[in-house]
């Protein structure tokens, strides 16, 4: 039966494939390593035999472990009473988050502003001084001009483009990188098109025409075509292929940038016209262009025309889009004169209302229309179905009634001696099921193992066997010796195995970390922490290892940014000092790889600010020596908030308006607080007795901190444990970096502060950037852990970009964050204000002069790693 059973169990799960885990495999594997090792002991192995039996219920219980781990992935990775798998959570994101990259050159602008901005036939990013025709990919100074060609035929909102324009590359911006001040509208230089078609078939002759010009101006105009997921994926494209370059909402643009040719061939057109459906022939096709002076009278008409111009462009007049020809007379003094639909030889007459309306409606719905598929896959993720696979059934239940096993136990009319040996087998099979129990536990928390939101949960899970699962197990539970077995319950059962079995043998954080590895390397990247790890001298092994495992699970969590924007700039123009989502993606890198807790835009001297304190260095009131010291005891008990505040305001260094720098560094370190002046127990000389008066040090300049006297060695290491927290904290809050892009300081316009300025480099804003950290900390006080984050800045920068890093004290972070936050203020004050107009130098001179002074001030801040002669960076 169990056979049969067993095998319905496997069917469809891999078939052959699954050979070794089937039942007959497994029980034959039994049968050869029994008979291997028990030789001529035991006896025929047919199925009578008890011995035989047992083995049978194993591996029955065992196929019923590999039926359980052969669910779809989806099944394991969905928690119990959620409805989606947290795909997030597990570092296994969609595609249409993992594949698309960052807009990199100008044809990835062109068609990320093309999708953002509604109204655009085309958007050029040029060097200021280029010809259209010659867009270089990247400027020598990282400026470029942004040039819209605006689309007809809607409402005349010129102001809203533009500032949607200017979003749209702030939000997508590369590092060191900006656009020009003034933005270029490009003029359009009108073409009639003057046609003459036969057509045929049911088609209505105003959707024939109707397609011809839409078709006709779309061409004319090179827009980009977008096509949905479904229409990719017919091709045979692959997720990467149809991700690759910047995700558009648009739908996918697999065309690749039109050719930006001379001249524009009457011929093209031709072919596009008898492509429609219900065109039998195109008799004549011709475009006149009006002259380049604009009047109307004087036109020309050729085969061929030139595309575009360095600050205009060849646009069709369509009916009913462009102005001139919206109202019924015009559009029928076209059809009258230029545009003429035969079917079979004779003239067809065609409604200008009607054309005019037809015409519209292609229009807005071109503009309009969204694909909705740049995200296509999302919707197709597996959603899963959750099963409870931890539940375990005791294979004690199987056996046949004669073995007095499981929920049929012995009668009461068994001997004692049965009744032993029922026992003993139980305990013997005991053995088995627990590890198959804890085995059903593990299958159930695969989803926790590979979770990156919660990185210091177990690495092992396992359940406990009792009474409800398998009668009388509890039996085999015995209290350790001295302990009351009335309060051995279940609960005490399960704590006392936890802490002593499992607990204690469970390498969480290596286990954990092997696991945060394989989701990484998922996205091709790693994080080796080998050289991070010599620069927390300060933590215990604990506390370095859970630490270590912290930065890596944050790094992979902010694995997509980190990844994708790992050359991306600020954008100025948002909000983002102080915001946990505020920085750029090069910025939130290099914070995770320093390990960083907090790797936004935000003030590092806040930490020491919101204790009402300065930081200043010096000696104070330490001492230079103090004679014999004994370490103190290490506190082991939770620590209250309220425990916290009493003892810090007990500790004589903290109760002055300065903490020093010294003692901040020294604090973090565990082993370096001592207890002295204490008598001595005669019988211990290691036990000091009364008064504890606790000491920290030495510090950095061989100095001692007093922190004042205690009733108790207890009661000093509770003090020495709020006091080595407090300080830890004020150590990872003011850990981090700012990112100055020198080329976001340039002057807007006129700036009497830039000029006053002397001493910079000739190109102090050319391709410049520099981080600014603080060197106070534990950490940054290390010079080989500057030259660590000098060498981290420099290999994830971009190869064309000049780096330095600045490392600031206490007092010159304090002036620098001042002077960068009003930059920000400033800076975001002025996009708000200038975002509509087409020069937002000459916009608001106020607004202008205030950006320019705060620039000139974060200058004046970082004089210190620019020297007045240019360099020649490797």
């Amino acid at each position: 039966m169990k056979t049969t059973i067993a095998r319905k169990r496997r069917a469809g799960r891999g078939g052959a494939a699954d050979a070794e885990t089937s039942f007959e495999s497994l029980r034959a594997q039994g049968m050869r390593l029994t008979q291997a090792l028990s030789g001529h002991t035991w006896t025929d192995y047919n199925l009578h035999d008890p011995g035989v039996t047992i083995l049978e219920q194993l591996c029955y219980a065992l196929t019923d472990l590999v039926y359980r781990a052969d669910f779809p992935v989806a099944d394991h990775l969905l928690a119990p009473g959620e409805e989606e798998i947290d795909y997030a959570g597990l570092s296994l994101h969609p595609p249409a988050d993992a594949f698309p990259s960052r807009a990199t050159n100008a044809s990835d602008y062109r068609r990320a502003l093309l999708d953002q901005v509604p109204g655009l036939d085309d958007a050029v990013l040029a060097t200021p001084d280029s010809e259209v025709d010659s867009v270089q990919v990247a400027s020598d100074q990282g400026i470029y001009q942004l040039r819209l060609k605006l689309s007809q035929g809607i409402a005349p909102d010129d102001e809203r483009r533009v500032a949607q324009a200017r979003a749209a590359y702030r939000a997508r911006r590369t590092l060191c990188e900006d656009i020009d001040s003034e933005v270029k509208l490009i003029s359009d230089a009108h073409c009639d098109l003057q046609l003459d078609i036969e057509i045929s078939g049911p088609r209505d002759a105003v959707d024939v025409l109707a397609d011809v010009y839409d078709l006709c101006a779309r061409h004319i105009a090179q827009g980009l075509h977008f096509h949905s997921f479904e229409d990719l994926v017919a091709r045979g494209l692959s997720l990467e292929q149809i991700y690759t370059g910047p995700v558009t909402e648009l739908g996918f643009e697999r065309d690749g940038d039109p050719a930006r040719a001379e001249l524009l061939f009457v011929n093209d057109l031709t072919l596009l016209a008898r492509g429609v459906e219900g065109v039998r022939e195109v008799r004549a096709l011709a475009l006149r262009r009006d002259a380049p002076d604009n009047n109307a009278t004087r036109s020309t008409t050729t085969s061929a025309l030139r595309w575009r111009g360095e600050d205009w462009a060849l646009r069709l007049r369509v009916p009913g889009v462009t102005p001139g020809l919206l109202d019924a007379q015009s559009v029928q003094a076209l059809l009258d004169g230029e545009v003429q639909v035969r079917r079979a030889g004779s003239r067809v007459k065609v409604s200008p209302r009607d054309l005019i309306n037809r015409m519209a409606n292609l229009y807005v719905g071109a503009r309009t229309r969204r694909h909705g598929q740049a995200r296509g896959p999302t919707e197709g993720l597996p959603h899963g179905v959750y099963r409870d696979l931890q539940t375990y059934s005791s294979v004690q239940d199987g056996f046949p009634a004669v073995y007095g096993l499981g929920r049929r136990r012995m009668p009461a009319s068994a001997t004692l001696q049965q009744q032993a040996q029922a026992l003993q087998l139980q305990t013997y099979l005991q053995l088995f099921e627990q590890v198959m129990a804890n085995s059903s536990a593990q299958i159930e928390h695969l989803r926790d193992l590979f979770s990156a939101r919660d990185a210091k949960g177990p690495s092992y899970w396992w359940q406990l066997l009792d009474d409800p699962t398998v009668p009388g197990v509890n039996a085999m539970y015995l209290p350790p010796e001295g302990e009351d077995p009335a309060t051995w319950s279940t609960e005490a059962i399960r704590a006392r195995v936890l802490s002593d079995v499992y607990a204690a043998r469970d390498p969480q954080v290596d286990r954990r970390s092997r696991a945060l590895d394989h989701l990484l390397a998922l996205h091709g990247e790693t994080l080796s922490q080998n050289t991070l790890r010599q620069f927390f001298n300060h933590l215990s092994p604990d506390e370095l290892d859970a630490t270590l495992l912290d930065n890596k699970a944050a790094f992979l969590n902010d694995i997509v940014r980190i990844s994708r924007d790992r050359a991306g700039g600020l954008d100025y123009a948002q909000a983002s000092w102080g915001l946990p989502e505020g920085g750029s993606g090069w910025q939130r890198r290099v914070g995770h790889l320093l390990g960083f807790r907090h790797v936004h835009s935000h003030p590092l001297t806040h930490a020491v600010h919101q204790q009402q304190c300065v930081l200043v260095a010096g000696h104070d009131d330490s001492l230079p020596d103090v004679g014999d010291t004994a370490p103190a005891p290490r506190h082991t008990q939770p620590l209250t908030h309220d425990d916290l505040h009493a003892d810090l305001a007990r500790m004589p260094p903290l109760r002055r308006p300065q903490l020093n720098e010294a003692l901040l560094r020294c604090g973090a370190h565990r082993d370096r607080y001592r207890l002295a002046g204490a008598a001595r127990d005669h019988a211990n000389a290691a036990a000091p007795i009364g008064p504890q008066r606790l000491l920290l040090g030495p510090d950095e300049n061989d100095r001692w901190w007093p922190l004042g006297e205690f009733d108790s060695p207890e009661i000093a290491s509770c003090a020495i444990e709020s006091l080595r927290r407090f300080l830890l904290h004020i150590n990872v809050e003011s850990e981090g970096l700012h990112v100055v892009e020198h080329v976001l300081l340039r002057p807007v316009g006129t700036s009497p502060a830039h000029d006053a300025l002397s001493g910079l480099p000739t190109n102090f804003y050319s391709l410049r950037l520099t981080a600014v950290f603080p060197r106070w900390t534990t950490r940054t006080a290390q010079e080989n852990f500057r030259r660590f984050a000098d060498e981290t800045v420099r290999i994830n920068c971009p190869a064309h970009l000049a780096p330095r890093c600045l490392w600031l004290d206490f007092n010159a972070m304090q002036h620098f964050e001042a002077a960068y936050a009003q930059w920000l203020s400033a800076k975001l004050d002025f996009c708000t204000a200038t975002a509509s107009a087409r020069d937002e130098a000459n916009a608001d001179p106020a607004a202008a002069e205030r950006l320019n002074q705060a620039a000139c001030a974060v200058i004046e801040t970082l004089r210190e790693v620019w020297p007045t002669e240019p360099e020649h960076d490797a």
